[in-house]
């Protein structure tokens, strides 16, 4: 509660977003002080916060934290997917509402790495750049380079069908989902 009520009483949007990431990599290591030395733990968040780098401008996010924290031992896997349905709110959410609308993506352009990673996949992949990177110098070039890929949606979606994104500088691997399916909503009474 202490970490919520200092992350909005920020006057800055910038420091909102940068306290609210370094509070999630502390949460994180006291989830792991707790369980005790050996433990484990997954933690699936938008791929924007468990990349190991900065986003959105400069917000030194979660990943990078938990990077500077546990070294090695940190392994940070993107998500991407093909087509299917999903809830986001619009990119123009300011002036349109903030109210969650049902996107569809119906088809992957040829040119994306989301392409690639669909003839991958059956009808799932896992790409291990760690592991791909330790085999393989003249890869780590490509690797490392900005991948065009399927926008999709953080809470927002996208504005643009694409994007390009460090997916094999920031992660470690990646899983690609080839078809998504939108939330099912549970009643409330």
């Amino acid at each position: 509660m202490q970490q919520f009520l200092l992350t909005i009483a920020q006057p800055r949007g910038q420091r909102k977003h940068d306290l609210r990431d370094i509070y999630m990599a502390e949460n994180v290591e006291w989830i792991m002080w707790k369980r005790g030395e050996g433990s484990k733990a997954v933690v699936w968040a938008h791929n924007s916060h468990i990349a190991d780098g900065v986003d959105n401008g400069t917000v030194d996010v979660l990943g990078h934290q938990l990077r500077k924290r546990f070294g090695e031992s940190y392994f940070a896997i993107a998500t991407v997917f093909g087509t299917g349905s999903y809830y986001a709110f619009p990119p123009d959410a300011d002036e349109a509402g903030w109210t969650l609308e049902l996107y569809d993506r119906k088809a992957i352009q040829a040119d994306t790495f989301t392409a690639v990673l669909e003839t991958l996949g059956n009808p799932n992949v896992f790409v291990d750049f760690r592991a791909v990177r330790a085999g393989s110098a003249s890869l780590n070039c490509d690797l490392n380079a900005p991948m065009k890929i399927m926008s999709g949606a953080g809470a927002q979606r996208y504005p643009t069908a694409t994007r390009l994104y460090d997916l094999g500088s920031k992660f470690d691997a990646v899983i690609y989902l080839d078809e998504t399916s939108p939330i099912e909503w549970m009643a409330t009474e």
